[in-house]
Parts: structure tokens; C-alpha cells; sequence
């Protein structure tokens, strides 16, 4: 028979993963309700707050109408596949395949964050960014990631969008000032999409004690700049604890280049996600959505991903970072049935911005609290 480990309510005293305070009947039985996918579903009630659930409630099918295969969609997400062509494969409307991806995302954020403070590799830290488009070629972005030098753990990612570049002839460029007096972008956008990046290495390493962060980035100004800015790092600075090396981006792309972990994760975005296929007819329209798939495709990346394909040794990028395994497959045997609660989990910041879908899709219509309008009729990608 089914037992809830915690409440749901996140304002309970009880929503908590602690046997010590939920180890005695915190809950009372509170019904049953027919469903036509599930059959008879358990209902109870929480004895504290008062807040009713069911054994639902904790499955990642939770409010489903109509299940789906979700390794099937992990498997689309990180081999290409389109969400026009995820839902002619699963035989669903597109905006199901969105809010299915958007539970991946969460459930992959909750791993992720659950997971980091037991790497036990002291590394150096290589960041860069990796520029595709959202909407149309008028509006692409920079997608700041950082990865890990010697075990190539993907660890944050932060967004930016950006003005468009290059070469335009006269009908390009009236479209372009169009489009730019309709969405505002800040000239600065890379500078504070960079802090808000350092902010969440400080967060990972903060946790470690009398570790070195060493910082390896190429010669971009906007780097620089927000690094002399960043607050967070003057105690890092102060007793030598900080270090930053600039790499000329015009160093061969080689395994010797000490950029080399963001060259390879940008050779594989360009691979295995079908938006940021180079000069691909397939484009983000929606910046959170975009964001989501990209938090899958880290989940897949450091946790599922072998570290080396060639050499058939079964290692993946969270095992050289030395995260246990046995607690890797126990979070990983999980993660397609059982729903982690992002609300017991503390998160880095730039993880919270992508499940509060924070971020402004340009030309598109948004609330005020950041969150998108008509987010399942016009993010898709065709």
C-alpha cells in the first residue's frame, strides 16, 4: 500500500524528507476517486495543514489526461527531433510534448541540484558562450555555460539575448530597427548574464571548503567587466583564493586548449539539439522553452552520457566529477516515475529563473510576474 513520505503543501511542517519528524501517522486516509487512466486513486489528508492530495501527487503522471513515454522524449530531445516531430512520433498535440518537457526540466534541476554537493573534484572552471537564435534570425541570444575542466560536468548555464550582427543589406536593416524599437535589449546583457553565471559557481563552490576557484574564459570584455563587479568575489579575492586565466579564442580548438570543455559542449549542442543545428531551418520560439531543453540535455550530459564513448568504460561525466554512483542510480531509478519536489531542494540561481520561466521571449506577450502568456500555443519549434 501506498505511504506518503512528506506533505506536498510546502508551507507544512511536514514537507520535509526527514524519517525523525514524519515517522509517526502525520496523515489520514481521505477517500478514493475514480480516474479513467488510473482506476481507483487513493486520496489522503495531511493531520497539520489540512491539505488534501492523493498518491498522484507524487508521480510525475501527476493531473495527466493521457500518459506518455517520457524516455521516448528524453531520447527526441537530446537526438535532434523537433517538437512537431516528437508529436507525429508519440501520436499527441505538440502542447503536450511542452509540458512534458517542462516536468523533465524539473525533475532534471532537481537531480542536478540534489547531486552537486557531493562532487568531490577540485577542478578549474572554463566558461564561455554559445550563441543560437529564439524567434528569428533578428533575435539571437548567447547562452553562457560552465563546465568543468578535467571531468566536463556541465554545471550552470545562464541567457542572454543579443542584437544582431554582420553583414545586412538595406531591407535587413530596416527590419532589424523595426524589430528593435518593438523588443528593447540591453546593451549590458552578456555582462549581467556572466554575474549571474559567477554568482552560481560561488554557489557550488561555497560548499566546498579551502578550494581554489580557478576561472578560465576567453578575452571578451564583458567578462572582465563583471568579474571587477562581482561583490561575491572580493572574499575569494582577498585571501588569494581566486584566479582568472584568459585564453585567446583564436587558439587552435584542440584537446590541448584549456577552453577545450566549452568547445566540446558546443560542438555537442550543435550535434544533438535540432534548434542549434547550424543553419538549420528548426529555431527556438520560445527563450524558457529553449532553456528547458537545455536543462534536459544537461541532465543527459553529466548523468546518462558516457565520458568517453570510445573507450567502453562505463564512466560518465558525474562519476569523474566524484559523485557516488550508487546515489546517482538511486535518483536516476526515479526519474521517469517518481516527482522530486523542487521546493525541498535548494537551488542554484540561475536554475530557479528557468522552472519560474523568467525570461522574455521577444515580440511575445509576457505577465508582469515573468511568466508567459500564451506560452503552450506559441512556443514550439517547427
Amino acid at each position: 500500500m501506498f505511504k506518503p513520505e512528506f506533505c506536498p503543501n510546502p508551507e507544512c511542517q511536514y514537507h520535509v524528507l526527514n524519517t525523525k519528524i514524519c515517522q509517526h501517522r502525520w496523515y489520514s486516509m481521505d477517500g478514493f476517486y475514480i480516474s479513467r487512466v488510473y482506476g481507483k486513486v487513493q486520496r489522503f489528508k495531511c493531520k497539520y495543514c489540512k491539505h488534501r492530495f492523493s498518491e498522484q501527487t507524487f508521480s510525475l503522471n501527476y493531473y495527466v489526461k493521457k500518459p506518455v513515454n517520457y524516455k521516448t522524449i528524453l531520447e527526441g530531445v537530446i537526438s535532434t527531433s523537433s517538437i512537431s516531430d516528437l508529436s507525429r512520433k508519440i501520436k499527441v498535440s505538440p502542447h503536450t510534448i511542452i509540458n512534458r518537457e517542462k516536468r523533465l526540466a524539473a525533475q532534471a534541476v532537481a537531480i542536478h541540484s540534489r547531486l552537486i554537493p557531493f562532487i568531490s573534484i577540485n577542478e578549474p572552471i572554463v566558461c564561455d558562450g554559445f550563441q543560437s537564435v529564439v524567434t528569428n534570425f533578428y533575435f539571437p541570444n548567447n547562452i553562457n555555460i560552465a563546465v568543468g575542466q578535467r571531468s566536463q560536468f556541465f554545471y550552470c548555464l545562464t541567457y542572454a539575448q543579443i542584437k544582431r550582427a554582420g553583414r545586412l543589406n538595406f531591407e535587413q536593416q530596416k527590419k532589424k530597427i523595426r524589430y528593435e524599437k518593438l523588443h528593447y535589449i540591453n546593451p549590458n546583457e552578456i555582462e549581467n548574464s556572466f554575474s549571474e553565471l559567477i554568482e552560481s559557481i560561488i554557489q557550488i563552490f561555497s560548499k566546498k571548503k579551502n578550494s581554489k576557484l580557478i576561472l578560465f574564459t576567453d578575452k571578451k570584455l564583458e567578462y572582465i567587466q563583471a568579474l571587477k563587479k562581482s561583490c561575491t568575489l572580493d572574499n575569494y579575492k582577498k585571501t588569494h583564493q581566486f584566479s582568472h586565466v584568459q585564453i585567446s579564442s583564436k587558439e587552435p580548438r584542440t584537446i590541448n586548449n584549456p577552453l577545450f570543455p566549452v568547445n566540446y559542449m558546443d560542438r555537442q549542442f550543435r550535434k544533438d539539439l535540432s534548434e542549434h543545428v547550424v543553419k538549420s531551418i528548426c529555431f527556438g520560439r520560445n527563450v524558457n522553452n529553449q532553456l528547458e531543453r537545455m536543462v534536459i540535455y544537461r541532465f543527459y550530459h553529466n548523468f546518462i552520457k558516457d565520458y568517453r564513448t570510445r573507450n567502453n568504460s562505463n564512466t560518465c561525466h558525474s562519476d569523474i566529477a566524484g559523485i557516488p554512483t550508487k546515489l546517482k542510480m538511486y535518483y536516476l531509478n526515479r526519474f521517469f516515475s517518481k516527482k522530486f519536489f523542487t521546493t525541498q531542494i535548494q537551488q542554484l540561481y540561475t536554475d530557479q529563473k528557468i522552472l519560474n520561466r523568467a525570461y522574455i521571449t521577444p515580440m511575445q506577450k509576457e505577465y508582469h510576474k515573468g511568466k508567459d502568456k500564451n506560452t503552450d500555443s506559441i512556443a514550439k519549434i517547427a
